[in-house]
Formats: structure tokens, C-alpha cells, sequence
């Protein structure tokens, strides 16, 4: 892709602070005669600042002015001790090391202490880092998205050319507010990861060394489902079939019910008006990667005209994905330069754009998996664009969403549309609607199992205070 920034979270990302903070908390609890935490509660406690974390580690009731003495020790005691024990995790100077030679920008964003920050920077980082953001006045914390934006004006980079590093469901949040893509690292010894709907193909064929690891990795899940037989299949050839919990499981893409999240209240606003007014015209939405695209150019060319012709509608070009190889605005602009009284070109969309362009069109062709699950989601009707759209074609086949599951040429791509403009049954939305049924019962009983879990850990931690 085009990234060239990357910004990291603190505590718990590059930096293990758990034994400094627990410290710091607990001689601040005991001076004012309140019972100790332990370093699991701290560490649930920790991420969205210390006036948050001594909320919860604090005895209910505590009124707000000892709230506020309580927080001023902290700050005291911990700005003389936050390097006592705190050190980079295993490989991040290394990494930060590695990422400075390729000349990459680099900044660390955290809801500690602005003091804190700097020092902690200053010490272990400041041959490769020198933006870093703390707690201050003037820059809202994280979940917000100020700290980031703030970090990459200093950087001098764009949000599109950049991705945020953190550990927590508040580093998430805080990268969605700012439009940011986010990765999740490290992962703590005290965190089960439950995957959903994975998809992937040619395990068997892989070296034995990399079967292990993923066998190891699966089978410590708390819980691991996939999207399509195909996935299962290779995984079961490898001798991979179970996670902690039973057995690896076949799930739709949990994507199907984003209907639920993303209803017609939340797009109007987050659509922009250009594309709001799409809503008012009859179009068809095409999709296309680069690596697929550049090869069928004019034949789809061919077939966007008939249709367009026949059907007396408009082409919406459509771009989805953005990564190397599947750079769809490529071959979308230059069909657009071929036929521009028929097409519009969607230059830039957020996804509440994609899912509304998509979720009011009459029908959806492309290559993207996540586009044709959008369409499934509004039934809207859907096909894969030519069999080389490999990962798609094996999902429609799967699920059974659609009659027409690819179209490879000119004539295919006409006949489906004439067919999903005037035949109800080119899509299965019984089909579909079971599919989400079938998510969200799978969607219930991770949320069971993460309650299980949490209950199992507030024993653990009550028996240890005892």
C-alpha cells in the first residue's frame, strides 16, 4: 500500500508500564488507607487515563475531592518512578530500528501523563520517535481522535498514508475517530482471541514448521470458525480441527449483518449529499482490482454499454480496495475515460458511502468479497466478476446466495443483469437471512464464552486477595 507513518499507543503497545503503574496506584491506595489492586486489575483498569483508572480502583463511594488529592499523588509519585521497572517489550526497538532505515515516520500517542510521555520517549525511543503526545490541555484524550490528528500534523503526513498501533479497544475507537486503519499488538498473556469467518486456502502445501504454528495457534483459540468449506477442508488436511472450546466451526462472514449496525439513520449521516442523491436514480454497481481488471477491460467495457444501453441505467465505478494488486480506482478510471456519458466515477468513499452506493443500487458486479457480502446484506442481487475472482466465486458457491454466481463475459454480464432488473429469484434472501441467523447465534455464544472467561478471571483475582 502507501503507508509511510506509523503511530503506536504506549503502555501495553511498545511499552510494558504495568509493574510502575501498580505501584504507583498502590502506594497512592494505601497512603489514603484503601486496599491494594492487583496487576491483572490494573492492567483492565489502564487505558483511558489515570483519572479512569483510579475511578475503578478505588472504592465506591470515594468522593470527588479526594479524587482529585488522590490523582495529584499519582502524578507526584509517578513522575518520579515511571522508570523504575518500565522497559520496550521484546523486538519493538528493533522493529522502530528497522522501520527508521526505510524511512518511515514514526510518532507515540497516550493518555498517560504529558510529562510522562516525554520522559519515557526521551529515555527509550528518541533515535527514532520524535513526536510524542500525552495528556494536556487543548487535546481531547483517546477515544478521541485529537491526539492522532495532532501527531500527524507534526509528522507532516496524511491519515490515508498512515496506521495506528495499539493493544486496546480504546486505541480501536480512537482510530476509527480519526479515520485511521489500526493494527492490534502485543497480545497479553491474559487475552483469548475468538477468530471469525476466516478464509484462506493451501495450508497442506505449506512447510511442516509453519502447519505447527498455526495448529498451536488455532488450538489455543477460544473460539475459531471459518467462512467456506474450501478453508476448512485445507485446515483439516493440515490436521487442524479444533480450538479450545470444539471443533472449528463454518460461519458466514460476520460482515452479513451489518444491516443491523448501519441502518438507514446512521448512513444519512455519514453520506455525503453527492451520494445521497444517487439514491434517487436507477444504477448498477461494478467493482473491479487492478489485477483483474487490467486484463478484461474491453470485454467489460463492452458489457457496461449494453447494459447501460438496454437497461436504460447508469454504471456506478465503484472503488473498494485500496492494497497493492487490488488497486480498483486503476482500471475504474480508465473505463470511466472510455465511457463517460454512461459512468460515474466514485473518486473518494468512506464505507458508510461504499455500503449506501452499494445498498440502493439495482445490482452489484465485481471482484471484492466484502462488496458482494454488502450487497447480501441489503439484498441487493450480486455476482463475481469473471472466475478469476477466486475467493468470491468459492463464497457464492458456498452459500448459495445467488443463481448466478460468476459471469465471464460480455453476454453473462447483460444476461444477469436483465435477470436481476425482472427475475426475483436471481437472489436466495431466505438463504441470506438464515446466514444471519446463524451469525449472530455464533456472535451470542462468543459473547457467552468472553463473560465465562471474565468471571473465571474475577475468581481467580477474588481468591488471590483472599
Amino acid at each position: 500500500g502507501n503507508i509511510n507513518t506509523v503511530i503506536f499507543d504506549m503502555d501495553g503497545t511498545v511499552l510494558d508500564t504495568l509493574e510502575d503503574l501498580t505501584l504507583a496506584v498502590n502506594t497512592v491506595l494505601k497512603a489514603h488507607g484503601m486496599p491494594e489492586r492487583t496487576r491483572e486489575e490494573y492492567r483492565r483498569f489502564f487505558g483511558n487515563g489515570i483519572a479512569h483508572a483510579l475511578q475503578l480502583a478505588v472504592p465506591a463511594g470515594t468522593d470527588g475531592q479526594r479524587m482529585n488529592e488522590m490523582i495529584g499523588a499519582f502524578k507526584t509519585y509517578y513522575d518520579a518512578h515511571c522508570l523504575d521497572h518500565t522497559r520496550p517489550y521484546e523486538g519493538i526497538t528493533e522493529m522502530m530500528e528497522a522501520l527508521d532505515r526505510q524511512g518511515y515516520r514514526m510518532a507515540i500517542v497516550s493518555n498517560k501523563l504529558d510529562s510522562a510521555v516525554q520522559e519515557l520517549n526521551a529515555r527509550f525511543f528518541a533515535q527514532h520517535i520524535r513526536i510524542a503526545v500525552g495528556e494536556k490541555p487543548g487535546v481531547r484524550r483517546k477515544p478521541a481522535g485529537d491526539m492522532l490528528e495532532t501527531a500527524l500534523k507534526a509528522l507532516g503526513s496524511r491519515r490515508e498514508e498512515a496506521v495506528y498501533i495499539g493493544d486496546s479497544e480504546v486505541d480501536l475507537l480512537t482510530a476509527e475517530n480519526a479515520g485511521m486503519p489500526w493494527m492490534y499488538h502485543p497480545l497479553r498473556p491474559d487475552q483469548k482471541v475468538f477468530y471469525n469467518a476466516v478464509g484462506g486456502a493451501g495450508f497442506a502445501a505449506n512447510p511442516e514448521r509453519a502447519r505447527k504454528e498455526w495448529k498451536e495457534v488455532i488450538s489455543s483459540s477460544a473460539m475459531f470458525s471459518v467462512r467456506d468449506r474450501k478453508t476448512l477442508d485445507g485446515l483439516n488436511q493440515s490436521g487442524i480441527t479444533r480450538s479450545s472450546s470444539g471443533e472449528i466451526e463454518m460461519i458466514p462472514d460476520t460482515a452479513i449483518v451489518m444491516d443491523f449496525f448501519y441502518t438507514d439513520e446512521v448512513l444519512r449521516r455519514e453520506v455525503r449529499q453527492e451520494y445521497m442523491e444517487l439514491a434517487g436514480k436507477d444504477y448498477f454497481v461494478l467493482q473491479v482490482s487492478n489485477n483483474i481488471g487490467r486484463n478484461i477491460l474491453d470485454e467489460v467495457g463492452r458489457a457496461v454499454k449494453t447494459v447501460c444501453e438496454e437497461q436504460n441505467l447508469r454504471c456506478v465505478l465503484l472503488p473498494i480496495g485500496r492494497a497493492a494488486r487490488h488497486d480498483d480506482i486503476i482500471p475504474l478510471s480508465a473505463l470511466h475515460r472510455r465511457l463517460p456519458g454512461i459512468t460515474t466515477l466514485i473518486g473518494e468513499n468512506n464505507i458508510s458511502e461504499t455500503i449506501w452506493i452499494i445498498s440502493r443500487a439495482k445490482f452489484y458486479i465485481g471482484s471484492s468479497l466484502h462488496g458482494a457480502i454488502t450487497a447480501m446484506s441489503f439484498h441487493t442481487p450480486h455476482t463475481a466478476l469473471t472466475r478469476e475472482s477466486g475467493k468470491l466465486r468459492s463464497y457464492l458457491e458456498q452459500w448459495e446466495t445467488t443463481a448466478c454466481p460468476c459471469v465471464d463475459s460480455a453476454g453473462e454480464i447483460a444476461a444477469f443483469a436483465d435477470r436481476a432488473l425482472h427475475d426475483p429469484s436471481v437472489i436466495d434472501c431466505g438463504q441470506i437471512d438464515a446466514m444471519k441467523k446463524t451469525v449472530e447465534d455464533w456472535l451470542d455464544r462468543v459473547a457467552g464464552k468472553c463473560l465465562e472467561q471474565d468471571q473465571q478471571q474475577q475468581s481467580a483475582e477474588t481468591g488471590e486477595n483472599n
